[in-house]
C-alpha cells in the first residue's frame, strides 16, 4: 500500500509542478543574492580606489597654452611640413606602471565634440608605462601633437591619463584652427 501526503483539500503535498515551481525560487533567490553582492563589491571596490589611489600623473594647471595658437590641420602644400599642436606641461609622476592617454577634440564654435570631413569623432590613444623609479619626479615635457582633418573653429584638446586602478588626471588645451587653412593635404591614417 503506497502512502500519499495529501493538503486538507486532498490534493497532493508535494507534486512534480510544485517541487519545480519551488527550485526555481530557489535558484532565482540565489542569482538575485549573487548579484546584490556583485553590485556591492563593485561599488566598494570604486569607492576605495577613488579615495585610495592617486592619479597616476598630476600637472601644475588645468589648463595650457600651446605655443602658437592657431594650427593647421595636416600637411602644408608649399613647405611639405606637418603642423603640430606644441605645447609644455609640467607633471609629477604619482603611480608607476601603464598609463592610458586620451585626447579628444571638442569644437567650442558648435559647443559640441569635433568632427572630421567624414563625420568621425576624433580620438588619440596613446599608451605610457612609468616606471617605479620615477615615481615622485616631476619634468617639464614638450609635446608636440598631430592635428586630426579639423575644419576651421576654435577647439579644445582634452586630455585625460589614467592607470590601473587609479583615478584620472587631467588637462587642455585651446587651439584655433583659422579659416586661411588650405587647401592642406591630409594626414596619412595610421
Amino acid at each position: 500500500m503506497k502512502m500519499r501526503m495529501l493538503n486538507q483539500d486532498g490534493s497532493r503535498l508535494f507534486s512534480p509542478l510544485k517541487i519545480v515551481a519551488a527550485l526555481v525560487m530557489l535558484g532565482l533567490g540565489l542569482v538575485a543574492s549573487a548579484l546584490l553582492i556583485f553590485l556591492v563589491y563593485m561599488s566598494v571596490s570604486q569607492t576605495i580606489i577613488q579615495v585610495y589611489a592617486p592619479a597616476p600623473l598630476t600637472y601644475d594647471k588645468l589648463s595650457y597654452s600651446p605655443a602658437q595658437r592657431d594650427v593647421c590641420p595636416g600637411i602644408d602644400p608649399r613647405t611639405g611640413i606637418v603642423e603640430t599642436l606644441n605645447f609644455t606641461v609640467t607633471q609629477t609622476v604619482q603611480a608607476p606602471g601603464r598609463l592610458d592617454v586620451l585626447r579628444s577634440f571638442w569644437n567650442r564654435s558648435l559647443r559640441r565634440a569635433a568632427r572630421e570631413p567624414d563625420g568621425s569623432t576624433p580620438v588619440i590613444h596613446d599608451l605610457l608605462v612609468t616606471p617605479f623609479e620615477n615615481v615622485g619626479d616631476t619634468r617639464v615635457i614638450p609635446l608636440s601633437i598631430r592635428l586630426p582633418d579639423l575644419p576651421p573653429g576654435s577647439y579644445l584638446m582634452p586630455t585625460s591619463v589614467r592607470g590601473v586602478n587609479t583615478n584620472e588626471a587631467q588637462y587642455e588645451v585651446a587651439f584655433v584652427v583659422p579659416e586661411g587653412c588650405g587647401p592642406w593635404v591630409p594626414l596619412p591614417t595610421q
